[in-house]
């Protein structure tokens, strides 16, 4: 009789859910977009369970903030919270709603324009794990060359021509 070896402990993601609209219409409601934001966020990480994500308690709601920048109250307590080694992972709605239904090609613009090196990289290497699980396409824009290498190919525009990058 063969005994089976426990499997090693899988690592805890903690989950932070961030949700935003730019106007306050509808707000005052029982339920709002900032709620369905939150759930569609947070069955995106239940989904992802088995990967050890746990979607942490507190909310980071941005209503009446432009997207534009930065300056909202919420964004700026969650990247406070980041830097204090409290959130490994952000879920976005929008993000979370367009991977959830699988699609077969997946476009993202600047997606780690506000991200240091380490999470721009976790980012792509996303994107590039969704894209083998889901034999999905993954069209990234961006001007961070740092992570282009996770990706069997990149492309670069320059003077309106397509070429093979250099940079990977």
């Amino acid at each position: 009789m063969t005994t089976k070896k426990p499997l090693p402990p899988r690592q805890t993601t903690r989950c932070a859910i961030y949700t935003r609209k730019s106007t306050e219409e509808g707000l005052q409601q029982d339920f709002n977009t900032l709620d369905a934001q939150c759930e569609s966020a947070e069955a995106y990480i239940a989904a992802q369970k088995h990967e050890g994500w746990v979607c942490l308690p507190d909310r980071y709601d941005d209503g009446g903030f432009t997207g534009g920048n930065l300056d909202r109250p919420a964004v700026q307590r969650m990247m406070n919270d980041i830097k204090a080694g409290k959130i490994d992972c952000v879920v976005v709605y929008k993000v979370a709603r367009a991977l959830a239904n699988r699609p077969s090609l997946i476009l993202a613009d600047e997606p780690t324009a506000a991200l240091d090196s380490v999470r721009g990289r976790q980012v792509m290497e996303l994107f590039r794990k969704v894209a083998h699980e889901q034999n999905a396409g993954v069209i990234v824009v961006t001007h961070d060359h740092r992570a282009l290498d996770v990706f069997d190919r990149a492309l670069e525009m320059e003077d309106g021509k397509l070429r093979e990058s250099i940079h990977t």
